[in-house]
């Protein structure tokens, strides 16, 4: 086994809830008032209105009905505030606590981030679902994406630092969820059930290493082949590529060899976000004892 990728840490990077009966827009505005939050009418890429409240770098925004006067859905990004209770304290303050327990979570997104090149992360995870559908994602002839799964469970692998102009390198395993694949469907529940079950099974992180054997000069192309292809898209599509006929093991088992990590993205992610739920774990302890 060999050591993971540097690890930059996880997070819970969207959080899209519906209220079943929705919150009155006015007394919300009203509330963020008082509260001293600053407000503005915003428009998402589906184009209806919502109520973007924030304070400093933080905020989370509404979605506004015009006529009916309601509040309708949620739509955040917890890695935005400075711990997962500062984000639930917010969403308590500005919409009550009734308002917050009334909420029903319809999207979750949770993410593990390394410090590492894109390429680097690509070339070092595999696929384990071999159903699972697999899309590309390519900028200029560049593959800056890749996305695994479909409907309800996505996991999608990207280029944070290029996404959103970074200076540091940043590569995201980012597991997306909707209906019944939610852990829970309550925002006062996620750090419970997020801590208590497994994500990001779906990938297995590896180190690929070209041996220096003897090679003939077909077996030199067709390792250049599987370079080219690793780099690219990572060792679950290298391999495919060159096992056709079945034979890659007998091809090149005594050319690559392939290690896994000692610490695989489902228990990375396991201890990562244990430090971004701590504070309100440690309030949960207190309640229970």
């Amino acid at each position: 086994m060999v050591p993971a990728l540097p690890i930059h840490g996880a997070g819970v990077d969207k959080l899209e809830a519906l209220f079943p009966a929705p919150l009155s827009a006015p007394e919300v505005v009203q509330r963020a008032r008082d509260l001293g939050f600053c407000l503005e009418t915003t428009f998402l890429k589906e184009r209806a209105p919502f109520l973007k409240v924030s304070k400093g770098e933080e905020y989370v925004l509404l979605k506004y009905s015009w006529d009916k006067q309601t509040l309708g859905r949620l739509v955040s990004n917890p890695n935005r505030f400075r711990t997962w209770g500062a984000y639930r304290d917010f969403l308590s303050r500005l919409l009550t606590p009734t308002g917050l327990e009334s909420a029903k979570i319809s999207r979750l997104d949770l993410n593990l981030d390394f410090s590492c090149p894109f390429p680097d992360l690509i070339r070092s995870l595999h696929i384990k679902n071999k159903r699972a559908g697999v899309q590309f994602t390519d900028d200029s002839g560049e593959r800056t994406g890749i996305n695994i799964g479909k409907a309800a469970e996505v996991i999608q692998i990207y280029d944070k630092a290029r996404q959103a102009a970074l200076s540091a390198h940043r590569s995201r395993i980012e597991l997306r969820m909707r209906g019944h694949k939610l852990p829970t469907f309550k925002i006062a529940s996620i750090p419970s059930a997020i801590q208590t079950q497994n994500f990001f099974e779906t990938v297995e992180g590896l180190e690929v290493t070209i041996l220096g054997s003897k090679v003939t000069e077909t077996q030199k192309q067709r390792i250049a082949e599987f370079q080219t292809i690793l780099n690219r898209d990572g060792f679950y599509f290298a391999k495919k590529a060159l096992n056709k006929d079945r034979n890659f093991e007998r091809d090149f088992g005594k050319i690559v060899m392939v290690r896994p990590w000692s610490t695989q993205p489902s228990s990375l992610f396991k201890e990562q976000i244990k430090s971004f739920f701590k504070n309100d774990m440690r309030a949960l302890n207190l309640m229970q004892h």
